[in-house]
């Protein structure tokens, strides 16, 4: 398991054997080599050793508020829809959409923001290679940002939820992999999901 923060940190735990037909539950708090601060957003690679099996993983948060799981994605691709995002100003709420990069050189990641009005909002970044980004209009403030938050404050009740789309065709095409993970403290939730393939899916390893 290699561990990769947002500033490129990275960690390691290795051989973390599996028995042939068997399930084990790697706790990340407490594997060999994934000392990385407590609340530092990280994104995990699961790999076997060169000429091994092939295995399947799910990723499960859990805390004081709940929790919940998503698929470890196999696959990474061009283009990726989250239909259900949201945003609120309430205390205790926050949402982001984390983007992993496996390629060797940089991604440039477009977010694309669809209300149900037929506005349409963007927002770029790069994900350098083999690092993560993230898309957060809890606590980012550039301008491209700000308008959006803009466009939910107008009418909360209807532009606070909308479906962000993760492409990165432009300039060229890179597949990368995406989870939106929302936690909401006062409704006492915490979860994690994968998106909604749109185009250019990649086989990982």
């Amino acid at each position: 398991l290699e561990f990769v923060t947002t500033t490129g940190e990275r960690r390691e735990s290795i051989f973390n054997q599996i028995e042939a037909g068997r399930r084990r539950l790697f706790s990340l708090d407490q594997l060999p080599g994934s000392s990385i601060a407590e609340d530092t957003p990280i994104s995990v690679r699961v790999s076997g050793l060169a000429g091994g099996p092939a295995i399947a993983a799910q990723y499960t948060a859990a805390s004081s508020i709940g929790g919940g799981g998503a698929l470890v994605a196999p696959f990474a691709a061009t283009s990726q829809i989250f239909t259900d995002a949201s945003f609120s100003e309430d205390a205790g709420f926050s949402e982001i959409i984390s983007v992993f990069n496996p390629n060797t050189a940089a991604a440039d990641v477009t977010f694309t923001v669809l209300f149900d009005d037929g506005t349409t909002f963007g927002y770029r970044t790069t994900a350098p290679a083999e690092r993560r980004a993230e898309f957060d209009l809890n606590n980012t403030s550039e301008s491209s940002i700000l308008a959006i938050r803009n466009k939910i404050d107008a009418d909360p009740d209807r532009f606070g939820t909308f479906s962000v789309i993760v492409d990165t065709q432009t300039p060229t095409p890179m597949p990368v992999t995406a989870s939106l993970t929302r936690v909401d403290t006062e409704a006492g939730r915490r979860f994690t999901v994968t998106p909604t393939i749109l185009g250019g899916l990649t086989p990982l390893g």
